[in-house]
């Protein structure tokens, strides 16, 4: 009996018969649900869009083969997933890994765009026992495109078994998403040119393949889990819908006023916003440009086009800590995780429906007074309070997250004046609004209407802001406290009021620049960032350190050719932000794609570099093409002027570079050989990297002789190697140490012994 389960071959016929039963019944009510209407992706910048794999638009069979609507596996998102069948299993299956266009079954799936650019591609499905029938290819307009074909390895634990025969054991099976391709350039991406209604084709590779889900996203950090995000929209006509506006930055505490940005995707639409929370209309105030929120508000925001319905309200709430230097309360890393805050030191507040938090004297109370929510006129506020209410903010720098229970110290004169709500960060929080059990005498209370102990979470350590609304009028509030430990119980004027958090001046959280630089075979949208909330972020293109004169940040922007983003983050009364750095590496357009490593023994890449995919000039020198005698190729490079630079260290900002895209298919050392000439030796060196990183092994290549040299050799005494960790596309890089060297032919080989002689091997293939 093999180590992994075997079904009886009754349960085997028994399932077959009930999976066939299933198909036939689901296929029919499946075949009815289909639609022609186009998906719509979310109108937030990344454009995501997700479609189930059932609703597909059509179905082509080829052949014998089709894509058949099944409900097992089960774990399935939406009502099932689409199957290659029939299915031969393991060797005896079928693979369309070329040629399918014509023979194999394909499924389409219309989607209207808005945005073009890159779109990044995740693939979700169930894959069966060895890791057999686990892979697809996607495809744009019934194109087939290098990088989005062969999406495979759906088993995150990467399958076994390979000796399992069992065709169909769908107790085995195992759902997971995938954004792997087994040759190209991962992840897998499409590339949509033009806005309008085009159609993602799913075409069968391996038969049994169970396909559930497919998600599309300009952002390339997305990662779907579990059952990943709910199917998209369609598009059903009628009257458009102008798209919600953003609201940018999304909210949040910020220490000092920030600016706001409102846009929309909908081209030509007005937008109207409020300040208040109350709902906008064409009434309200118009947006023509940024401006600028000097204390606590919520803004609401709609769009507007004649012909157009308006949209829906996009809503943000901004918690300004107030100026002076006090700062955010400051919580206790101690066992207990105090905050505890005299209500009348609030940072900020705002009344609502003709009522508002107001500073009193009553005896006893702790610090210099309480807060009571007046006029004292019978109101009661329990539902929809967050706009409705008078609210009291309260800004906290935490230093620990989850449960924090909630104490708060008033008193009530009646059973009509003994009731408040407690929220974070401007949303009601179920488990603490509603807290009651306030006497006419100062009582310390933690209870709530609804019989649990208040309590909220703080998801992540830094500034939030606690707000406390009014539910009844009349209700005297003292003090509020937090903890962490639920043991806690304060007596009396309660615990001391905690320090604020003067600190010194607070510095800019370091941009984040998304992607991460990398390989790229087409143009990419970058995003840049920061926590710090209300920062300015200005950017380089070249290397080059970013100031404030430097290109503002107002958007994701496009890279269409190699470059190297530095960043900074910039906010009055802070220190700017570190600087952020990531290379972009852009394989050249027109089809001549990457260098192809050969996979024999030798596993050699052979490169002329005159035939560099980019060039960059730095420290007024660049990598110049110059024709000397017995070059290999159609020339070489010079590093000129010849001036008698040498940039020994920092060569990667300050030197002038090469950049050449190899797509590896073996991994570990490479062995690098340069064919060069030096006059003298001071014209006789370079560095060579790899995916813009410096090199140690690499760098300082030198003993290039005057007349035409193959060398390995570096001034540190080891053989000049780089190190691939991973299959596909990455760059070479060369960078000029000493002026006038000139740079004919470069080779990597895996075979510490091979030595190239002559004009070296033939220049590697470009990879279509």
């Amino acid at each position: 009996m093999k180590a992994h389960k075997r079904m009886s071959l009754m349960k085997r016929v028994t399932l077959w018969l009930a999976i066939a039963l299933l198909a036939l019944f689901a296929a029919g009510s499946a075949a009815q649900a289909q639609s022609d209407a186009p998906f719509l992706p979310n109108s937030s910048p990344d454009a995501t869009v997700t479609m189930e794999a059932e609703s597909y638009a059509t179905n082509t069979a080829v052949g014998d083969y089709s894509w058949v609507f099944e409900q097992l596996p089960l774990g399935y998102s939406g009502t099932g997933v689409m199957r290659g069948l029939p299915n031969g299993y393991k060797n005896k299956g079928v693979n369309f890994d070329t040629d399918y266009l014509q023979n194999s079954p394909r499924l389409d799936y219309p989607v209207k765009f808005s945005d073009t650019g890159t779109y990044y591609i995740w693939v979700g499905g169930f894959t069966y026992p060895g890791g057999y029938d686990d892979s697809v290819h996607v495809g744009l307009d019934g194109v087939a495109t290098a990088n989005s074909e062969r999406i495979n390895r759906f088993d995150p634990d990467g399958g076994s078994a390979a000796d399992l025969d069992v065709v169909d054991d769908y107790d085995l099976a195992v759902f997971g998403w995938s954004t792997r391709v087994m040759y190209g350039i991962a992840p897998p991406r499409l590339v949509v040119s033009t806005p309008g209604v085009h159609t993602i084709n799913v075409w069968m590779r391996e038969d049994g393949f169970s396909f559930d889900k497919i998600v599309l996203s300009r952002d390339n950090a997305l990662n779907p889990t579990g059952l990943g995000p709910a199917e998209s929209p369609r598009d059903t006509g009628g009257t458009p819908t102008v798209a919600q506006p953003v609201i940018n930055p999304p909210g949040g505490n910020f220490s000092e006023p920030v600016t706001v940005r409102l846009s929309t995707t909908t081209s030509g639409a007005a937008i109207y916003y409020t300040l208040n929370g109350t709902t906008p209309n064409t009434s309200s105030m118009f947006y023509s440009g940024p401006f600028e929120l000097e204390q606590t508000a919520t803004v609401k925001a709609i769009g507007v086009l004649s012909g157009y319905s308006d949209s829906s309200v996009a809503s943000a709430s901004f918690f300004i800590a107030p100026s002076g230097g006090s700062g955010a309360y400051q919580q206790d890393s101690g066992t207990n995780g105090l905050v505890s805050m005299e209500l009348e030191n609030h940072d900020a507040k705002t009344s609502a429906s003709g009522h508002d938090w107001t500073f009193v004297s009553p005896a006893d109370a702790s610090g210099s007074g309480a807060m009571q929510a007046l006029p004292n006129n019978g109101a009661n506020i329990n539902s929809g309070y967050v706009t409705a209410s008078p609210r009291m903010d309260l800004a906290v720098n935490f230093v620990k997250t989850g449960v924090h229970y909630v104490w708060v110290r008033g008193q009530g004169a009646t059973d009509k004046e003994d009731s408040l709500h407690v929220g974070l960060d401007g949303a009601a929080v179920a488990t603490a609004d509603r807290m009651s059990r306030f006497n006419p005498s100062w009582t310390w209370s933690k209870s709530t209407m609804d019989g649990v102990v208040a309590q909220i979470t703080v998801s992540t350590p830094g500034l939030h802001t606690v707000n406390v609304w009014m539910r009844e009028d009349g209700m005297v509030a003292d003090k509020l406290v937090l903890t962490v430990n639920p043991g806690y119980t304060p007596t009396g004027l309660g615990p001391a009021e905690s320090p604020r958090d003067t600190g010194g001046t607070p510095t800019v959280a370091q941009p984040v620049i998304n992607p991460p630089g990398g390989n790229f075979s087409e143009s990419v949208t970058v995003r840049l960032s920061t926590t710090t909330s209300g920062a300015a972020i200005y950017y380089t293109l070249n290397g080059t350190t970013p100031n404030t004169s430097s290109m503002f940040y107002s958007g994701p922007f496009e890279l269409e050719q190699t470059a190297t983003v530095k960043a900074i983050g910039v906010l009055s009364g802070y220190s700017d932000s570190s600087v952020a750095s990531a290379s972009f590496f852009i394989a050249p357009s027109g089809g001549s794609g990457a260098y192809q490593q050969d996979s024999g023994t030798n596993g050699l890449v052979s490169m002329e570099l005159e035939n560099h995919d980019a060039k960059t000039s730095a420290s007024g020198h660049d990598w110049t093409f110059v024709s000397p005698a017995d070059a290999s190729g159609s020339g070489a490079m010079q590093a000129l002027p010849n001036n008698g630079a040498n940039i020994n260290s920092g060569y990667v900002t300050a030197s002038p570079r090469m950049d050449l895209a190899v797509n590896f298919v073996k991994t570990g050392v490479h062995y690098v050989w340069v064919r060069g000439q030096g006059a003298t030796d001071k014209e006789d060196s370079l560095h060579v990297g790899l995916d813009g990183a410096a090199v140690a092994t690499a760098d300082r290549m030198s003993r290039f002789n005057p007349s035409w040299t193959w060398s390995k050799s570096t001034m540190d005494g080891v053989v000049a190697q780089i190190t691939v960790s991973t299959p596909g596309l990455h760059t070479v890089n060369v960078w000029m140490r000493e002026d006038g060297m000139v740079a004919d032919k470069l080779v990597l080989t895996v075979n510490p012994g091979y030595t190239p002689t002559g004009l070296g091997p033939a220049e590697s293939p470009r990879s279509p």
